[in-house]
């Protein structure tokens, strides 16, 4: 099933799928986020999307705190706890999402 938009208020494990190539498996029934860095090759143009960038903690799911937007053609912003010291929620933004897949139902 496709997602136009994915909301906090939701259960179920979704792929956000972005330009760079980037996935973000969000879990809403667990609270966490999964980052696997795309692999898109760096781009010729400035229209083409950025190639994905090396993040923390890449490959290991953080606390999702709460999703601020994730909407099809617009970039995506997720918070999260990163378990940084005095550090309440960190902002996770990503280049545009192109699509938003549940994985189970």
């Amino acid at each position: 099933m496709w997602m136009k938009t994915l909301m906090d208020s939701t259960t179920g494990r979704y792929r956000v799928s972005t330009e760079s190539g980037s996935q973000y498996i969000v879990d809403l029934d667990a609270s966490t986020l999964l980052r696997l860095q795309g692999t898109a090759p760096p781009s010729a143009t400035d229209e083409d999307p950025p190639p994905s960038e090396s993040m923390r903690r890449d490959g290991s799911p953080v606390v999702l705190v709460g999703i601020r937007e994730a909407t099809v053609g617009r970039p995506g912003h997720f918070l999260l706890d990163l378990d940084e010291p005095d550090v309440r929620a960190t902002v996770r933004a990503t280049t545009t999402i192109t699509s938003i897949e549940l994985l189970d139902s």
